[in-house]
């Protein structure tokens, strides 16, 4: 094998990549692979792992025939990227209609990593094999049953803990595959049973010692296994609600959902209310409002938890699971909501300096809010000012919410207008429900406005404009407007207008959407032909003219791998910091324009705008929304690389539609692994990222290490 050092960019990997495709002929036909460690010659054997994973990241079926070889090779690396690629290779398969030919192709690939499997001695290359297995997209029965068995086989009878998480995350990915539940046998359910039972004493680590670490991991995945097939039974989750691991505990709350409203489902949450772990915490207050006979009473105790994020999910629970109840605890309910939002409110209107203290009660009365108008319309409506006030934005974005389910358009109105564009983006949906056409002249008026999460909305609330003539002269010019930044994170709001002119225009705007036929964007292109083909009756192609790459490629990827980068929040965020170390290795498009931000000061001052409890806190958008980052879009490099609590990856709407924006994983997210790039993973600071809220600051973020 050739070691590459710098490790090559995308650019140099393209260049190895065609020299290999004019090498080994690109054919659907099994081929032939030799025995382990005899060396099978030829570009199999000079090809590095990076340059393996590069044709794994082509996401192409008809280069199965290219990388099956390297499932033979020396290096241990190079076949579990082999094995990886090949899965990756055929993820696309799993969105199309079955054919036979690709149900060949998945044969083809299953016999092979199965056949690998059983002469490999590797562990990581073994956990591989194992994930990769359970990754293809099955349509044969038979082929499905028999990679299930297998990985079953490998999770019960291994005693290495990365082996055992590869099969683990094999029957994960198997069992949940295309967003169908796919119901493993009986023996399978009880391999898994017992692993999430299972005692800490017959796990290793790679150097051959037990470790609590690598014991947790497979337990993890075991049970995302069982709940993914919804096989959870009430004593596999009680052994896990009473686990030592948070996130086990907070797995259990989880599936205490999937037991419906039983009596053994609320007395497992309910031994779970008052967990030392936030993250429990917050996953009892979500589950708990699901049940048809859940009690209000624990929520209203979990509301005023000390964790941020769990006392936001009680209040957000409240709104539905207190709704029938009468009585005592219905009036505790709403006097308890009543009492957060003045508390907050007053905090967002008052002189003083903003402070941590602030920004909770601030938090706490903008959802509160919103739980009172499904609660009580009444007193929501009386204390709704209070909160359209506050100082601060995110707090009137919610407001805008709350009028929404209170139907009040005056309110809506007036947030329409507001200075934050986020508001307004709020606003403007919830008028587009509770008013509908009869406010086009505001979504009229919002087009012109730069921010294109504001625009996107607008464009959608303008659907069926019953007097298009208006609507359609403003949006052609928003197009234009847009167009000329020539920016690829402009795309979303312009396929949203383009979709509406479509609904709402005829033939006679065929011409000025000619030129988009070569717009910079092949999505838009490709958008534009489609809607003048439609009205024209004739057929037109896209001819899109592409942007010029713009990132360099990394030069001192080496120096790189002692780098860190310290994200430091702003002293009314609560302060702290927390800091990530780099894998320029594995993402090296990634790490390059990330580095080259932080050099620039790019990220200082932007919010962390997005977080879910218990999944993703997410930033780095100049706008603090989803539309607004940097441009052009960045090129996804899923790989190996986990999404593990504390990974950070890179926010994207599609494949290949980042904008450096990054997120942080909460917990364990082994759904996200092979869509979303693993760039950074958090060493330290990790109870920082628990603290955040929606809107936090960075105060800065910089490299603080270099070797």
């Amino acid at each position: 094998m050739r070691n590459v050092s710098p490790s090559p960019s995308f650019a140099s990997s393209r260049t190895v990549l065609v020299a290999l495709l004019t090498i080994i002929p690109v054919q659907l036909a099994v081929p032939v692979l030799p025995a382990q460690g005899s060396g099978s010659g030829g570009s199999a054997e000079s090809a590095s792992a990076e340059e393996v994973r590069e044709l794994g990241r082509l996401e192409r079926a008809d280069m199965v025939s290219v990388i099956l070889p390297f499932l033979a090779s020396e290096s241990a690396a190079v076949r579990a990227e082999a094995a990886n690629a090949l899965a990756q290779s055929l993820w696309p398969l799993a969105k199309a209609a079955p054919t036979q030919d690709a149900d060949s192709v998945v044969a083809l690939v299953s016999r092979a990593l199965r056949s690998r499997l059983a002469g490999e001695r590797d562990p990581a290359s073994t956990a591989s094999l194992a994930q990769a297995l359970g990754r293809l997209p099955y349509w044969s029965a038979p082929e499905r049953a028999s990679a299930e068995s297998l990985l079953a086989r490998e999770l019960e009878t291994t005693g290495d803990s990365l082996v055992a998480a590869g099969s683990a995350r094999g029957l994960l990915s198997l069992l949940s595959g295309g967003g169908q539940t796919y119901m493993p046998s009986a023996r399978t359910i009880g391999v898994l049973r017992s692993r999430v039972r299972g005692r800490a004493s017959s796990y290793v680590d790679l150097r051959g010692k037990w470790s609590d670490s690598a014991f947790i991991w497979p337990r993890r995945l075991a049970m995302l296994a069982l709940l993914a097939s919804r096989s959870a039974d009430g004593e596999t989750l009680r052994a896990a609600a009473h686990s030592d691991d948070a996130q086990l505990r907070m797995l259990a709350a989880r599936g205490a959902g999937a037991l419906g409203d039983s009596a053994g489902a609320r007395e497992l949450l309910r031994a779970l209310v008052h967990d030392g772990a936030p993250m429990v915490r917050t996953e009892v207050a979500r589950v708990w409002s699901r049940g048809s006979g859940a009690e209000c009473a624990p929520l209203l105790v979990m509301a005023t938890d000390s964790a941020p994020q769990s006392s936001v999910s009680a209040i957000d629970a409240i709104g539905s699971a207190c709704a029938n109840e009468s009585g005592k605890a219905g009036d505790a309910a709403e006097s308890l909501l009543v009492k957060l939002v003045r508390e907050g409110a007053d905090e967002a209107t008052g002189d003083a300096a903003p402070g941590v203290e602030h920004r909770i009660a601030m938090h706490r009365a903008a959802h509160a809010i919103v739980a009172l108008a499904h609660l009580s319309p009444s007193r929501a409506a009386e204390l709704l000012e209070a909160v359209v006030s506050s100082h601060a934005w995110q707090a009137r974005m919610y407001a805008a919410r709350a009028a929404a389910v209170l139907s009040d358009t005056a309110t809506l109105l007036s947030l329409a207008g507001d200075r934050a564009p986020n508001v307004r983006t709020e606003a403007i949906s919830g008028l587009s429900r509770v008013a509908g056409h009869d406010a086009d002249s505001v979504y009229v008026r919002a087009l012109s406005s730069a921010d294109y999460q504001l625009v996107l909305t607008a464009a959608q609330a303008l659907r069926g404009a019953p007097h298009p003539a208006a609507a359609i002269a403003a949006l052609e010019t928003s197009l234009a407007r847009i167009t000329a930044q020539k920016r690829e994170t402009s795309r979303d709001p312009r396929l949203a207008i383009l979709q509406t002119v479509r609904e709402i225009g005829s033939a006679e705007l065929a011409e000025p959407l000619l030129p988009y036929l070569v717009d910079f964007d092949p999505v838009v292109a490709d958008s534009a032909a489609a809607i003048v083909s439609a009205w024209t009756g004739r057929t037109y192609r896209s001819a899109p003219r592409l942007l010029p790459e713009v990132d360099a490629p990394l030069t001192d990827i080496e120096a790189l791998r002692a780098v860190r980068v310290r994200v430091s929040m702003a002293a009314d965020a609560g302060g702290g910091s927390f800091e990530l170390r780099l894998f320029a290795k594995d993402a090296p498009l990634t790490v390059s324009r990330f580095i080259r931000l932080v050099r620039s000061g790019y990220y200082d001052g932007l919010t962390i705008h997005r977080v879910v409890p218990n999944f993703v806190v997410q930033g780095g958008s100049p706008g603090a929304n989803e539309y607004t980052g940097d441009g052009p879009f960045l090129r996804d490099e899923v790989g190996l690389r986990s999404h593990r609590r504390g990974a950070v990856g890179i926010s994207t709407r599609g494949r290949d539609t980042g904008d450096a924006q990054f997120f942080v994983d909460l917990v364990d997210l082994p759904r996200l692994d092979h869509h979303y790039t693993v760039f950074a993973q958090v060493v330290s600071g990790m109870a920082t990222v628990d603290r955040i809220l929606e809107g936090d600051v960075m105060r800065r973020v910089e490299i603080v290490t270099r070797r």
